[in-house]
C-alpha cells in the first residue's frame, strides 16, 4: 500500500463553494455524523474546516491489507 500525502488544491472562491449552499444546521449534522460530535468551532470557510479535518485524520489501512514495515514502501515503488 502506498501512503502519500495528498497535496491540497487551491480553495475555490466562497461563491463557488458548494458547502456555502448548505444550511448551518445541516452542515453541523453532517459533521457530527462523520466525526461523532458537532464541531467545536465554526470557521468562516466550511471547505477549510473539511480540509483541516482530512489533514488531521490518520490514514487507516484497508481491512485485510498487510501493513508495510519501514523501507518496504521503497521496494514497492
Amino acid at each position: 500500500m502506498i501512503s502519500k500525502r495528498v497535496e491540497p488544491t487551491p480553495p475555490m472562491s466562497p461563491n463557488e463553494d458548494a458547502l456555502t449552499h448548505i444550511s448551518q444546521p445541516a452542515f453541523v449534522a453532517g459533521w457530527a455524523a462523520l466525526v461523532g460530535e458537532p464541531p467545536a468551532m465554526m470557521l468562516e470557510n466550511r471547505s477549510e474546516m473539511i480540509r483541516v479535518l482530512v489533514e488531521s485524520t490518520p490514514i487507516v489501512p484497508l481491512a485485510g491489507s498487510v501493513p508495510l514495515a519501514d523501507g518496504d514502501q521503497d521496494e514497492q515503488n
